[in-house]
């Protein structure tokens, strides 16, 4: 790539980064966190939510680290398009350690999210009241709906 291509390419990423950043701003939550609780179950479905986004968001930023670094650091240079990179072999500690470290993350979110159920699937019985029926019946090519209230 010469170096005015590059250097364009950084211009445009820099601008359409500097724009969404402001732009993340002003939208406030910006529809990432779920709404606020307006139930006692709500707030132990946040904590849940906001626990697991953690782990998402921690692995997102890795895996994209990881890909621009090995981007940078393994590309062709001037190499021919038909040679081969250098062979690199396994490293068992590597292996390892991606197999073991997913299973952890997920045993620490099936943990805190079974610990947190119990809270969270006690419903009101203000709510049963409220509640309404609806019957589905599929047709050839449509659905019915028919809604009652109990």
């Amino acid at each position: 790539m010469t170096p005015p291509v590059r250097s364009l390419l950084l211009s445009i990423v820099g601008v359409t980064s500097s724009l969404a950043v402001p732009a993340a701003a002003l939208a406030g939550n910006g529809g990432f966190g779920p709404v606020s609780p307006e139930s006692a179950n709500a707030e132990g479905i946040r904590q849940s939510w906001w626990f697991i986004s953690v782990f998402i968001v921690a692995i997102f930023v890795l895996v994209e680290t990881l890909l621009i670094v090995f981007m940078i650091r393994f590309r062709r240079r001037k190499r021919p398009r038909d040679l081969d990179g250098a062979q690199i072999h396994g490293s068992s500690k590597l292996e390892l350690s991606w197999t073991i470290g997913p299973v952890v993350i997920l045993f620490a979110i099936a943990a805190f999210v079974l610990i947190k159920l119990p809270g969270i699937s006690d419903v009101p019985a203000s709510s049963a009241a409220d509640s309404l029926r609806i019957k589905v019946s599929g047709q050839q090519y449509y659905w019915q709906y028919e809604y009652r209230t109990a």
